[in-house]
């Protein structure tokens, strides 16, 4: 667990990590329990701003690592109201800011989705009312 102290709800949490980052924060701080890092939040924003730019990373900030995490938990997982709890926010709706679904997972749904439709199944009637909506009013393209 890591436990926050300082929030911006201003409400102490308690965050499971998973095994990897266990052993990865272990391997570098081998005290089993205390503050993982005795540094000044200023001084690891710098740490992490000067890994970023030696990785030719552009326009990417601190904060966006939340956003990664988000997105990236809601795809593996579709459990909103665990990634809110992980989160700390009050309401689902602050949390669904947070994520964005990458095209590929958009791609994969769709997928699974389509093999959830049987292949043989009732005809679809063939329609007898004009529909609701213009067909050429509306504009796609394939990308």
């Amino acid at each position: 667990m890591i436990h926050l102290e300082r929030t911006k709800s201003g409400k102490s949490r308690d965050i499971p990590i998973c095994s990897k980052l266990h052993e990865v924060l272990t391997s570098l701080f081998p005290r089993p329990s205390g503050s993982v890092f005795d540094l000044p939040v200023i001084m690891l924003r710098r740490f992490f701003e000067q890994v970023v730019k030696a990785a030719g990373i552009h326009s990417f900030r601190f904060h966006d690592l939340r956003h990664s995490f988000a997105s990236h938990f809601i795809m593996r997982t579709n459990d909103l109201p665990t990634l809110q709890a992980l989160l700390g926010h009050s309401t689902p709706a602050m949390t669904q800011r947070y994520t964005r679904l990458s095209r590929g997972h958009l791609a994969s749904e769709m997928a699974a989705f389509e093999s959830a439709i049987p292949v043989s199944g009732p005809a679809i009637a063939p329609r007898t009312a004009p529909p609701l909506i213009d067909e050429h009013s509306l504009s796609a393209k394939f990308v």
